[in-house]
C-alpha cells in the first residue's frame, strides 16, 4: 500500500508537473528539450513500475536459496582475524 501512495503521489505528480511545464513552454522551447523532457517522464514512469518488480524477484530468489540451505547462520573467520567481542576495547580503535 505504501508503494501504491509513493507511486501516485511522487511519481505521477512529478510526470504531470513536468507535462504541465511542458505543454505550457511548448512553442518558446526546442526540440531538444521536448524529446528531454518526455524521455524523463517515460523514464520516471518506467523505473517506477519496474523496481517494485526487481525488489520482488530479489526477495523471491533470495527464499529459494535459503530453501536450498545457501546461506549459513555460521560466523566463519579467515586466519588472522580476530572477533569484535574478543577484543579488548579498551585500549582504542586498532589498525589493521
Amino acid at each position: 500500500m505504501a508503494g501504491a501512495i509513493r507511486f501516485l503521489l511522487e511519481d505521477v505528480l512529478n510526470v504531470l508537473v513536468q507535462a504541465a511545464v511542458l505543454v505550457k513552454y511548448w512553442d518558446g522551447s526546442s526540440p531538444f528539450m521536448h524529446g528531454f523532457t518526455m524521455a524523463s517522464m517515460a523514464v520516471a514512469v518506467l523505473c517506477s513500475i519496474l523496481f517494485p518488480f526487481k525488489d520482488c524477484w530479489s526477495a523471491r530468489s533470495m527464499r529459494r536459496a535459503a530453501a536450498e540451505g545457501v546461506f549459513s547462520n555460521k560466523l566463519s573467520l579467515e586466519t588472522g582475524q580476530r572477533a569484535a567481542l574478543d577484543r579488548d576495547w579498551t585500549d582504542g580503535p586498532s589498525y589493521v
